[in-house]
């Protein structure tokens, strides 16, 4: 697979950019979306750190990574109320994008030319018990990491 370009893949969506919308729609209140408004205010400082984070996640330099992260969160205050909602509202919205991937994803799994394909999602879609890792063991599929 490594030796493949990038036009011999299959490139199918788990989800339309209307339903990702949806998401954030049912997750977010006036609150937040205050909260969000300020952070596209700032939204030259942030992209000059999703960047530099992106340069860190190539290196492979989790440090560095981290500590993008944390300058990052550092540019738009937000009080103890607005972190805990924002986490909420990121749970939700992770966990519902993660049970409406499965069926996508359980097929393209169990396909009898699954060797050659290549899930790509966001990190925090992994963890936990409602991530995707724990969501397809439910469905009995084995996951094995594979290192790089």
């Amino acid at each position: 697979m490594l030796n493949k370009k990038p036009s011999e893949f299959k490139n199918i969506g788990l989800e339309q950019l209307l339903e990702s919308i949806k998401y954030l729609q049912d997750a977010i209140s006036d609150n937040l979306l205050e909260a969000l408004e300020l952070h596209f205010a700032y939204s030259d400082v942030m992209n000059g750190h999703g960047r530099a984070m992106f340069t860190c996640y190539q290196r492979n330099d989790v440090k560095c990574l981290f500590n993008e992260m944390l300058i990052a969160e550092k540019v738009i205050p937000m009080t103890e109320e607005e972190k805990i909602e924002a986490d909420a509202a990121m749970s939700q919205i992770n966990e519902a994008r993660n049970h409406n991937w499965m069926p996508k994803l359980v097929e393209l799994l169990k396909d009898k030319d699954a060797s050659n394909n290549l899930i790509a999602v966001g990190s925090l879609h992994l963890v936990g018990q409602e991530g995707l890792i724990e969501l397809l063991r439910k469905e009995g599929l084995e996951l094995t990491p594979v290192l790089y």
